[in-house]
């Protein structure tokens, strides 16, 4: 965590240190990828982490997620693949449990702009775009550019 990071002096060597670590805990961890500094990612025994992706500084990632090639993700990025159960108001929400956890998918070529949200069992489509601050509630579907809490699609990338 404390190790330097872009654009310190050091960084590269950190940055490979941290990429070694994560190939060691990771469930897949490709080629050519960037880890940043202060990241959070449970266990990291069930991530993976395509070729050509980047996690970057301050993300949470949960440790089911799957990550694509060539995602591109800002600071601060939260996905999230655990809830808290909260149906019986005559009980405390800590006592009532959680749900099962759902992993979540990103596909390939997908940037999540800085401090994006994206909640348990979401599938990120390829070649999308979560605009910066957005809450996904629900999938993307290829080629989307998606904004806004909760987000909705805002454009689309592909020319028809």
């Amino acid at each position: 965590n404390r190790l330097p990071d872009t654009p310190m002096p050091g960084s590269y060597i950190s940055g490979r240190f941290r990429k070694w670590l994560c190939s060691r805990i990771f469930k897949n961890c490709g080629k050519d990828v960037r880890i940043h500094s202060s990241i959070d990612f449970g266990t990291g025994v069930d991530l993976e982490l395509g070729d050509h992706s980047s996690i970057n500084k301050k993300c949470w990632v949960s440790n089911d997620t799957v990550i694509g090639k060539n995602v591109m993700m800002g600071p601060e990025v939260f996905i999230l693949s655990s809830s808290h159960n909260f149906d019986n108001p005559e009980i405390p929400m800590r006592q009532q449990g959680a749900p099962s956890r759902l992993p979540v998918v990103i596909g390939d070529d997908v940037w999540i702009g800085t401090r994006s949200i994206i909640l348990r069992g979401i599938r990120v489509g390829n070649h999308s775009i979560v605009a910066a601050g957005s809450v996904v509630t629900k999938d993307v579907e290829d080629w989307s550019i998606v904004g806004g809490n909760p987000a909705k699609v805002i454009g689309i990338r592909r020319n028809k």
